[in-house]
């Protein structure tokens, strides 16, 4: 999803069927448990179920085709053994270009597997 995009217009129309929007991004929502790349974006679009407009429909056909361009992205657990733990965080103080709130999200591995992860706005 491009970074420089702001998706709190006002000035463009409801959609009619808000049905279909949020049945999309709910499609998206159930791919980000293996699909970890896509969570931030998930998370922009899935904001404006309540009220989607027409510009907020034009985002998703980019995370669409990122997922069709990029197939094996998603997770994979390998038989073999290893203990080695490890955690990985990032924050962004009042990075949101929407509502200025701050960004916050961690991950732990054991081994090469992703055991849990959180992001929290």
């Amino acid at each position: 999803m491009d970074p420089n995009v702001k998706l709190i217009s006002k000035s463009s129309k409801l959609l009619k069927d808000s049905g279909m929007y949020q049945r999309l991004v709910g499609h998206l929502f159930y791919l980000t448990n293996t699909r970890h790349d896509l969570t931030s974006a998930v998370s922009v679009v899935s904001q404006f179920m309540h009220a989607p407009r027409t510009e907020y429909l034009n985002v998703v056909p980019h995370i669409l085709r990122y997922l069709k361009t990029s197939p094996n992205l998603g997770l994979f657990f390998t038989a073999t053994h290893q203990s080695k733990l490890s955690c990985f965080t990032d924050a962004n103080h009042a990075g949101s270009r929407t509502d200025r709130r701050s960004t916050f999200g961690f991950c732990t591995f054991y081994g090469d597997h992703l055991v849990s992860w959180k992001s929290k706005k």
